[in-house]
Formats: structure tokens, C-alpha cells, sequence
């Protein structure tokens, strides 16, 4: 068992990350909605939540059995080329 002194400071700052991926989020539909209209803007939220549930559901446990190395890489390249 992983003790809390590990587990503990990578949980908040997951969670931290998250919130300002939301907040980012919450940022740009505000924006649509007052430019463009609360329908589309509200319809395209929806729609992105749909795609990340349905991604999530179907991909969620190959994650698990990939290898931790495979994934690192995968994911530090895509944050250096996104800019996360």
C-alpha cells in the first residue's frame, strides 16, 4: 500500500490542474454564450462532456494495462507540443 505522505501531494495537484482546466473552460463558454448565443454555446459544452464520457468509458482500462514508461512518453510529448 502507497503511504499518504506519497499519495497526498499528487492528488491536490491533480485536482488543482483541474480546476483550472475547468475554470478555462467555464471561461470560453461563458464568452460564446454572451457573444454567440447561450444554445450553441451550452450545446457544444454538452457535446464535449459526451465525447470525454464516451473516450473515458471505452479507453479507460487499456490505460491500466499499458506500461507506466509508454504512457509518460505519450503524454510528456503531447504536453510539449500542446504547450501544457
Amino acid at each position: 500500500m502507497i503511504p499518504w505522505v506519497r499519495t497526498v501531494p499528487s492528488v491536490v495537484a491533480s485536482f488543482l490542474a483541474s480546476l483550472v482546466e475547468f475554470v478555462e473552460a467555464l471561461t470560453v463558454i461563458l464568452g460564446g454564450g454572451s457573444i454567440r448565443g447561450w444554445r450553441s454555446a451550452l450545446t457544444g459544452a454538452a457535446a464535449g462532456v459526451l465525447v470525454l464520457l464516451v473516450l473515458v468509458v471505452a479507453r479507460g482500462q487499456s490505460l491500466l494495462q499499458a506500461p507506466p514508461v509508454a504512457v509518460r512518453l505519450v503524454v510528456g510529448t503531447l504536453a510539449m507540443l500542446f504547450g501544457a
